[in-house]
């Protein structure tokens, strides 16, 4: 079995918040690890203040500070090369999941 750099996942988020770049991991007793999340299916979003809903042209921190950055970058979407195929584990599917 061969290891893999990323692991796929799905996962609720408040997108009443930033989307997270990272988060460091620690296991009990044990070394952290730096973890870097990347989005599929991002959608509309703004990379001065991270927050989904609106592009960096109409960002509200924009209005406060005009010289305001961007903080996230086009990194933070994921590639989406992978092709879907019916091969996925069934506990990892949806309910209503046909494949």
């Amino acid at each position: 079995m061969a290891w893999v750099k990323y692991m796929r996942i799905r996962v609720l988020i408040d997108i009443r918040l930033p989307l997270k770049k990272s988060k460091k991991i620690k296991k009990p007793g044990g070394e952290g690890k730096t973890v870097v999340f990347k989005y599929e299916r991002l959608g509309t979003f703004c990379y001065i203040c991270g927050m989904l809903g609106h592009s960096e042209f109409r960002c509200p921190k924009l209005f406060n500070d005009p010289d305001a950055k961007r903080e996230w970058g086009p990194d933070l979407r994921a590639e989406m090369g992978r092709k879907q195929s019916g091969d996925t584990s069934k506990w990892l599917r949806d309910e209503g999941d046909s494949n």
